[in-house]
């Protein structure tokens, strides 16, 4: 019988996994990352850097869902889950004077995003046994907590930068954005496409 879940007490060693181009010959490592310090509370309504950051942080705590289901024989897949998730969005959505359809449009591509980091690590788990965590966080007690506190906070960003989602330049200030916190967290090439995925549809007319 496999190891039983743990209650987070510290932050979780994260598994990194640095993807060479192609499938094959994937070259791996892991390393301890101690996550940096979430932007500035200054940053104004004008910048997209605290909503990607925020962005990442999803991308990076797909690490602990990938290990939860990964060592229980969860599905990544969860349609039913993601619905709620969607429902709700519109409902915040509502509540704060956001477009619905842009919130969902937003999430849907956050929720993917998530989904690449895990079916990456499992592949990397397959192939490499010697590499699955033996600890991790439980998904209801732990995990969705957590997810639900990112889901509130990047509401708030998304209502926050409305008007410089529909700017000409918002394209230029999202990766500019997006390039300061890949390096701020030392994100590798897992999480970073997981985290342009997740960004795809933050510009829009």
């Amino acid at each position: 019988m496999g190891p039983t879940p743990v209650p987070r007490k510290v932050p979780l060693v994260r598994l990194r996994a640095f993807l060479a181009a192609g499938v094959a010959g994937a070259a791996v490592v892991t390393a301890a990352v101690a996550l940096a310090p979430a932007a500035s509370a200054q940053a104004n309504n004008e910048s997209f850097v605290t909503l990607v950051d925020v962005s990442a942080q999803r991308a990076l705590i797909a690490d602990d869902v990938a290990a939860f289901k990964f060592n229980t024989g969860g599905s990544i897949e969860d349609p039913a889950r993601e619905q709620v998730l969607l429902d709700s969005v519109a409902d915040q959505s509502t509540q704060l004077g956001v477009d619905p359809a842009v919130a969902q449009a937003i999430f849907r591509d956050e929720i993917d995003g998530n989904k690449i980091v895990q079916y990456g690590l499992f592949d990397l788990w397959t192939a490499h046994p010697e590499l699955t965590p033996t600890e991790w966080p439980d998904l209801t007690t732990v995990i969705r907590p957590e997810l639900d506190k990112i889901t509130t906070e990047l509401m708030d960003q998304i209502k926050a930068t409305s008007d410089l989602q529909v700017a000409k330049n918002c394209g230029e200030q999202l990766d500019a954005a997006t390039n300061v916190v890949e390096q701020r967290r030392n994100l590798d090439r897992l999480h970073s496409q997981a985290l342009h995925h997740a960004l795809a549809r933050v510009c829009h007319s």
